[in-house]
């Protein structure tokens, strides 16, 4: 999936460092099912920082591997606080608390899927667009704004994450599974009106 949105202000762009990657958790592994933590204002910068560039480098290599992915949410990599992790278009941006403040009331319906579980993809009903607010890593507030459709549905994806809500969770009634590299193949999203 790619993004025509801009990155916010704050995103900055970060050099290729060979940070160590860490273990994505698969389905069924219950930390994957619990309510993250805030991070707290007076968290330590240098684990923070640390976390950040362990979740960017595992983006990096899945996408080595797999050819798509963009974003990792905290739990997917054991670590049970609100912290996102975006690699989109050669920007790198971590969210801190990052929190929907804003909902289109337009939905579309699409194909999703997961780093915790590659090999599929689901339909699911999504905000066409959303605003998302933030802390950087600075500790500077930020947002996505109205985000694009594409991007929004990624951030609903991984702020789902953060609450402990799978994809599979948010499956559209009666819609099929389907493997990963057959969702091509399938029907292409379909707008739903306004709600």
């Amino acid at each position: 999936m790619t993004s025509d949105a801009p990155p916010p202000p704050s995103a900055a762009m970060r050099p290729a460092t060979p940070a160590a990657t860490l273990p994505i958790l698969r389905f069924g592994d219950p930390r994957l099912e619990r309510v993250c933590a805030p991070v707290p204002l007076d968290a330590d910068p240098a684990l923070l920082a640390a976390q950040a560039e362990a979740m960017l480098a595992t983006i990096h290599a899945f996408r080595a591997r797999h050819g798509w992915g963009r974003a990792i949410a905290a739990p997917q990599v054991g670590i049970l606080s609100r912290i996102v992790a975006l690699a989109i278009d050669g920007v790198e941006t971590v969210m801190l608390d990052p929190e929907i403040v804003w909902r289109s009331d337009a939905r579309r319906e699409l194909w999703d899927d997961c780093m915790s579980l590659p090999e599929i993809a689901v339909r699911v009903l999504r905000r066409a667009s959303v605003t998302v607010r933030y802390r950087d890593l600075s500790g500077r507030e930020a947002a996505f704004e109205r985000a694009s459709p594409d991007l929004s549905e990624l951030l609903q994806h991984e702020l789902d994450h953060l609450d402990g809500v799978l994809m599979t969770r948010r499956m559209s009634p009666g819609t099929p599974i389907v493997a990963h590299e057959n969702r091509a193949l399938a029907l292409a999203p379909s707008p739903h009106p306004e709600e």
